[in-house]
């Protein structure tokens, strides 16, 4: 199961940044679409937005139960400056209130 999951992530990047591609969407993008979830191997102009839709992506994984804190790559949380779990506890409850807000809209 974890290797069809890990393939099936690797296919969904290599789709998604196929489409960007065809729709013309700057390199910078199609790389972080690319590579979001091994930002670290990102081309080095493009770490920072690569590692923000990687951190972005485990957050909503993180809210949903499906992973824990220790799970997240602790240069992630070094980049964005979490210190520790109650620090991503308030920033998830934070994004997560402005999201049920905005789709009750």
């Amino acid at each position: 199961e974890n290797i069809q999951h890990n393939y099936l992530r690797t296919e969904s990047c290599i789709d998604g940044a196929a489409l960007a591609e065809k729709w013309n969407f700057p390199q910078s993008i199609i790389n972080s679409i690319r590579y979001h979830h091994q930002p670290e191997i990102t081309p080095d102009d493009n770490v920072v937005l690569a590692s923000t839709v990687c951190f972005a992506d485990l957050l909503i994984h993180y809210l949903d139960n499906e992973i824990d804190y220790y799970q997240i790559n602790p240069e992630l949380l070094k980049l964005f400056n979490i210190a520790d779990e109650t620090q991503l506890q308030k920033i998830a409850r934070s994004i997560e209130k402005v999201f049920v807000q905005e789709s009750t809209r």
